[in-house]
């Protein structure tokens, strides 16, 4: 038979390990598993929650949110300005907003969120940015209005801009038929820039139907990606 491998225990093993020592440790890399830092000290896991316990640090987990690129401080600032024109002339004017949007669910790119924290005293609301790349196994759109859900509608495929205009005609057609007129008027729809969403006769059927009250990205021929946040297919800016 084989003999196994001995396995080497740390130096540190045995070693009175002060808890000042293991909490600065724990703060200075707050990401660092209770694994990395058992291993590291030469402690197992029970007297080292105990330290921590004691000391009063617990692993925050992170949020993960949106990474944000350079240009997202100008468009927060249009859109911030838009509202607030808007609201002093019109005070339901964020509740008239449809908004919406389409996902993708995916088992690809997913976290396990319980291997995510940061060691503190306190709560540092620590923020993961979360940028994958997803594969597209569900599709949803969905829409909310007041307090109303609009959908969930699920699609085949990749969303292309005759496949979102067929869904839109058959969602908003019954919206529109069970909505009162006067509050239609006030009814401003909302999407993202996404390049399926700037087809022309897509935006010809949003216009007719709001009445050019459409949030979302201005058609340019020579600058698609130019967005803006307004009445965005020929209404008031």
């Amino acid at each position: 038979m084989t003999s196994r491998p001995r396995v080497r225990k740390p130096s540190n093993v045995g070693r009175k390990v002060q808890s000042e020592v293991v909490l600065a440790y724990a703060l200075v890399h707050p990401q660092s598993s209770t694994k990395q830092i058992s291993e590291n000290y030469g402690l197992s896991k029970s007297p080292l929650w105990t330290i921590l316990n004691e000391s009063g640090a617990h692993p925050y987990p992170s949020t993960p949110v949106k990474g944000l690129l350079p240009r997202d401080a100008e468009r927060f600032v249009e859109t911030k300005l838009h509202v607030v024109n808007n609201l002093e002339y019109h005070p339901t004017f964020l509740a008239d907003i449809k908004c919406t949007d389409e996902a993708c669910f995916s088992r690809n790119g997913m976290c396990n969120r319980q291997n995510v924290h940061a060691w503190s005293l306190e709560n540092p609301r620590y923020a993961a940015e979360v940028r994958h790349q997803l594969r597209w196994s569900i599709n949803v759109w969905c829409g909310i209005f007041n307090d109303r859900l609009i959908g969930p509608v699920f699609y085949e495929g990749t969303l292309t801009g005759q496949r979102y205009l067929k869904l839109l005609k058959v969602v908003i057609t019954d919206f529109v038929e069970n909505l009162p007129l006067p509050q239609l008027r006030n009814v401003w729809f909302q999407h993202d820039g996404a390049p399926p969403l700037k087809i022309s006769n897509l935006k010809q059927y949003l216009m007719e139907t709001f009445q050019n009250q459409v949030i979302g990205c201005k058609a340019n021929d020579n600058s698609m990606s130019k967005r803006f946040v307004a009445s965005a297919f020929g209404g008031t800016q």
